[in-house]
């Protein structure tokens, strides 16, 4: 059976680029729920530059991993979207907009 759970030190990384981000802020959940850690990614070429995600610690300082093919809602920062995904989500926000997003500050090749 493989290990449920992993270290802050570990989930602290980056899950686009793998480098350490920054702790910008950590809510108290409570005796028995432990911690929320908002995570910020500090490194300028990566696509989540100034990125938040969120890692959550039990009262004994663990970190649960969400097992990748439960249908039950839990973490989900190691879950990296797929090119397909971003392209979708792109498609979604130029049809919003009304207008390409290529060449803007969005622009997934700007970064």
């Amino acid at each position: 059976m493989a290990d449920t759970t992993t270290t802050l030190e570990d989930a602290s990384h980056c899950p686009k680029c793998g480098n350490p981000g920054e702790e910008r802020s950590t809510v108290n959940l409570g005796r028995e729920k432990g911690q929320m850690h908002y995570f910020y990614c500090v490194t300028e070429l990566c696509l989540w530059f100034d990125t938040p995600w969120m890692v959550q610690t039990r009262s004994d300082g663990l970190v649960p991993v969400r097992d990748p093919l439960s249908n039950v809602p839990g973490d989900f920062a190691s879950m990296v979207p797929s090119k397909d995904m971003v392209a979708h989500g792109r498609r979604i926000m130029e049809d919003i907009l009304g207008k390409t997003l290529i060449g803007t500050e969005i622009d997934e090749g700007k970064r």
